[in-house]
């Protein structure tokens, strides 16, 4: 997950609602996306979709997408600019220039592309010297921790304090207990973004990253949006087993994870499928042992223990809320990018049949692929949301090719029309 979405998503409510401490609930009932996310992520779809790196086509990707999200909570200029069939820049020094700024970082492959992509993505609304100084200077932190990313958090943190530093010039000696007393409501560049790399720099964890940001107040989601995306450039934010991250992406629309999704992969590429080789070595290691089964099917019942009754009572009320569609709908291995869709995917036709005659594993998936059959009026896609629903296309079709007539083919009949997963079928 995008560290800049899972800090808007928690400091949401606390925009409106300052806290001074780093003791409060990272939900609440006003937890949601807000502009912050929607512009980051129309920032990640014109650095993968616009080759050319236009400010023509980061427009268009920022009003198609703005226009998609409009109560997302923009500000007054900003809106007139998303609606404005002739937008132009109005020289703005606020924070939105660097709260969607850093898919930059993450993106480019050097600091002089990330600096200047971030002059792009600022220029177009943010046209200050502090509005671009701000999308720099957080592009940067950005791309620094995706370099080190094999470092420790430790080193990290001081190349990126030391790089910002030189370059820049922000006072980052301070502390947040420095800070934390009379900060105010600042939405400009030069009030927050020092103020959120502090946040990271005083970081152990991406949770207490999070607290860090808005236990100061001011502009909170803005400023945790910033932190948690300079930590998460570090941490290897595209893996999925990271259940207390994922647990935030249920805030976000389909076309937005579907956005978040591609981009990580897209930018993590290299990352996962190395990630990905030495987790299919360990599995094979494990089989070889026969420490597991010849399937580790061990993997799932090791899930499931934690997951499987939640999943049922999800089902059961017609809409998914948490994260276990991998051990619980498994598909096959090779559909999938991530780490968990590759460690629960299942190897072929043997090992899906293995999977259905084991008499936890096959029962468990009857019957909450039975449960599923209660809510034949209603859309699937509603249920699950669009990327899940796919994966349960997948899981079915698999399935019904290994024990035909079975309760599968009825859930294709009734929620896909008869259609099978045509992928699933090929590489079977």
């Amino acid at each position: 997950m995008l560290g800049a979405v899972l800090g808007d998503i928690i400091g949401s409510y606390y925009e409106w609602n300052n806290v001074k401490t780093k003791d409060f609930p990272l939900v609440t009932t006003g937890t949601r996306y807000t502009d912050d996310t929607v512009m980051t992520l129309a920032v990640a779809k014109w650095l993968m979709e616009d080759n050319s790196h236009s400010v023509a086509g980061l427009v268009q990707c920022m009003q198609k997408l703005g226009r998609a999200h409009i109560r997302a909570g923009y500000g007054g200029r900003f809106i007139q600019w998303l609606m404005s069939s002739s937008p132009h820049p109005y020289n703005s020094w606020g924070n939105g220039s660097a709260m969607r700024v850093s898919p930059v970082g993450l993106f480019a492959e050097s600091e002089s592309e990330a600096r200047k992509l971030a002059r792009i993505t600022a220029s177009v609304t943010h046209n200050h010297p502090e509005g671009i100084k701000g999308a720099e200077a957080v592009a940067l932190a950005v791309y620094v921790n995706k370099k080190a990313a094999k470092s420790s958090l430790e080193t990290r943190k001081s190349m990126t304090k030391k790089c910002i530093k030189e370059q820049f010039g922000y006072d980052l000696d301070r502390t947040l207990n420095d800070i934390r007393p009379t900060y105010k409501f600042d939405v400009s560049c030069q009030g927050s973004v020092p103020e959120a790399i502090i946040a990271y720099l005083e970081s152990k964890s991406i949770e207490d990253c999070v607290r860090n940001a808005i236990s100061i107040g001011g502009d909170s989601d803005t400023i945790a949006a910033i932190a948690c995306s300079i930590f998460m450039a570090g941490e290897n934010s595209w893996k999925e087993d990271n259940a207390w991250t994922n647990e935030f992406e249920k805030y976000l629309s389909t076309d937005l994870r579907l956005i978040m999704t591609e981009f990580e992969n897209k930018v993590f590429k290299d990352d996962i499928e190395v990630y990905n080789l030495h987790s299919s070595k360990e599995i094979k290691a494990n089989k070889d042992e026969g420490s597991v089964g010849k399937y580790n099917l061990q993997r799932f019942l090791d899930a499931q223990s934690h997951y499987y009754e939640q999943a049922l009572r999800e089902v059961q009320d017609g809409l998914k809320r948490s994260h276990w569609i991998w051990f619980i709908f498994p598909q096959l291995a090779i559909l999938g990018h991530s780490y968990n869709a590759k460690y629960y995917g299942i190897s072929g036709y043997d090992e899906a049949e293995a999977y259905l005659k084991h008499p936890v594993l096959g029962e468990r998936l009857r019957t909450i692929t039975k449960t599923l059959l209660v809510h034949t009026d209603m859309d699937v896609v509603d249920i699950f949301g669009g990327l899940d629903a796919m994966k349960v296309c997948s899981c079915m079709t698999l399935f019904d090719a290994v024990s035909p007539d079975d309760v599968f083919q009825k859930v294709l009949d009734c929620f896909y029309k008869g259609q099978y997963d045509l992928k699933t079928l090929n590489y079977m």
